[in-house]
């Protein structure tokens, strides 16, 4: 099945992106949630070392268990954190109850509060929570946990007793905390002092609990050190950052721990709203993208069809068609390229064909210019044969004409290894010093009287001083033949020929002007190549090599030619020669 293009960019685009939106997401979350644990976890071990000091106050007997108790409830409240206290042994000292749908954050109703594991493990004996537990017009501090207890305040060697009222129904029993046949004693925590009143009854231990294990084994693990954890609570039954400070006591001792227990639930609703907007930032930036995407790819295709339909053009032999570039880059680049290639192809057929048409008129002109003197020939000298021609003077023109044509084949043939052996370099040139001035004025000679005949003007204006150049004699003498020949030629009766012989720039400069026909613009980068003739009425006037022989002398010489010409006004050939040798 062919895949385009387009839809491979456009896929591998979207990969990228998507790739690069989840890993945004994953590590902005991990480092936004890393950051916020961080910084709870530095908030509550401040408060936790605040709240180790009021502890140790206790333990001191500078307050009572219930001012205790309330100062925990307090910061509960405050941090939206469950705060148990432990001593060496592990036994809960005291621990805070959740107040429902107030204080500081988003609060849970009562149904959803875990109770207290002391409160738990009174069973009936235990009063409401603490928070309904005040009667109107009571201080704070008149109860504790509800329990029964004797507290010990300080300057006051009497303990209080505090009773559950009466009107509360009794809590329900959490199976955890079942812990045989004491599960129902009341327990009086005197931990000031370090009795209990009933001594039949155990304190609280964390192992009573059940899932505590790992907890107790990191407080014993970090000992006497500051630690902090996030885990799933095995009692809250949440997740939960949790920061244990030591009760480090005047003495250097340590009496026990404070560990605060914070929800995560407010990060991880955070995060979710991180993720909900990511999310939709996340599903515009893939919308975006995939029209960006489209509109590149589309960019990138469109050039590369239409690279393939030119290709396929030129596959057919058609190489006109052409690539609209609308881009400056790399596409834009091979496009251009693509459309230099078809135009030099068609140049190359179009110039093949040109040769092949030229080649087809050289043999037709050949087989004319071979043709008519070899009919003449045959024919005077079958009427000699047969002794038809009997009268002196005729015989004598017979031989005479017969020798011209003899004359006009041999030039052909000449001519025709010439060129050869120049575009062969099989040809040495006899290099000598040569005065242009002189092979100027013998061609002016020699061709003077073809040029009265036709009533052509011919004249030469060489300049004084113009030095010999380095050259072969015949080669350059048969060049000026040529061009002042080709002038002859086409430029009609009342016409002139110029030949101009100077010094510019360090060149020595021939120019051979006439005020002939001139030659077509579409005739004019063709008329160096061989066999060509511009002038197609004229077919019998030469073979077309002329020329190209001339041109095969001026690059044999390190010359330049340039030609300009415009029908119905004459053609000028200008030959730029070096005085210094360069062949």
């Amino acid at each position: 099945m062919k895949f385009s293009l387009k839809y491979k960019l456009l896929i591998s685009f979207m990969a990228v992106v998507i790739v690069v939106l989840a890993g945004v997401t994953v590590g902005g979350s991990v480092l936004i949630r890393d950051y916020f644990v961080d910084a709870k976890r530095r908030e509550l071990t401040d408060k936790a070392y605040e709240m180790a000091r009021v502890v140790n106050n206790y333990f001191d007997g500078r307050i009572t268990y219930s001012q205790l108790h309330d100062f925990v409830n307090s910061a509960d409240s405050f941090l939206d954190a469950r705060i148990w206290v432990v001593d060496n042994d592990l036994n809960l000292v005291t621990v805070s109850e959740e107040r429902p749908g107030e204080g500081y954050g988003k609060r849970r109703s009562a149904a959803g509060i875990k109770p207290s594991p002391m409160r738990l493990r009174e069973n009936s004996r235990m009063g409401p929570p603490w928070w309904q537990s005040r009667q109107p017009g009571q201080q704070q501090g008149s109860y504790g946990m509800g329990m029964r207890g004797r507290m010990a305040a300080p300057g006051n060697s009497q303990a209080q007793t505090v009773e559950p009222p009466a009107s509360q129904p009794p809590a329900p029993i959490d199976a955890n905390l079942q812990t045989g046949e004491n599960a129902g004693n009341p327990i009086v925590l005197d931990v000031g002092k370090g009795r209990q009143q009933n001594s039949a009854a155990a304190a609280i231990s964390l192992a009573d609990i059940k899932g505590m294990a790992e907890i107790i084994e990191e407080i014993k693990a970090n000992s006497g050190k500051t630690w902090a954890k996030t885990y799933y609570h095995p009692y809250y039954e949440e997740n939960m950052l949790m920061v244990a400070v030591p009760l480090k006591r005047t003495d250097g001792t340590i009496s026990g721990t404070v560990m605060v227990n914070a929800p995560l639930d407010d990060i991880n609703e955070f995060l979710q709203k991180i993720y909900y907007y990511i999310g939709i930032a996340g599903l515009a930036a893939i919308l975006l993208a995939a029209l960006l995407s489209s509109y590149l790819a589309g960019g990138i295709v469109r050039p590369l069809r239409a690279m393939q339909q030119t290709a396929a053009a030129m596959a057919r032999g058609d190489y006109t068609t052409r690539i609209r570039v609308t881009s400056r880059d790399e596409v834009g680049d091979l496009g251009q390229s693509l459309n230099a290639l078809a135009q030099d192809m068609e140049e190359y057929v179009r110039r093949l064909e040109q040769l092949d048409k030229m080649r087809r008129d050289f043999v037709a002109n050949v087989s004319h210019e071979l043709r008519t003197p070899l009919t003449i020939m045959h024919g005077y000298n079958q009427a000699l044969q047969d002794g038809t021609i009997t009268d002196p003077a005729l015989v004598k023109k017979y031989h005479r004409v017969m020798g011209e044509e003899i004359m006009r084949l041999e030039k052909l043939i000449a001519d025709l290894l010439d060129l050869s052996q120049l575009q062969a370099n099989g040809l040495t040139l006899d290099i000598e010093e040569v005065s242009l001035a002189e092979i100027v004025d013998n061609v002016v000679t020699l061709l003077k009287p073809r040029s009265e005949e036709k009533g052509v003007s011919l004249a030469a204006c060489v300049a004084p001083g113009v030095p010999p150049i380095q050259g072969d004699g015949d080669r350059l003498t048969q060049l000026a033949l040529i061009l002042v020949d080709n002038a002859l030629k086409f430029t009609p009766p009342g016409g002139r020929i110029s030949i101009d012989l100077t010094v510019q720039d360090g060149e020595e400069v021939l120019t051979v002007a006439d005020t002939g026909t001139g030659i077509a613009p579409e005739d004019l980068p063709y008329i160096w190549e061989r066999f060509y003739k511009g002038d197609k009425s004229r077919a019998s006037s030469g073979t077309g090599l002329g020329l190209a022989i001339a041109r095969q002398i001026i690059e044999l010489h390190g010359a330049k030619v340039d030609v300009t010409s415009r029908c119905g006004e004459g053609t000028v050939f200008t030959i730029r020669f070096p005085l210094e040798k360069k062949y």
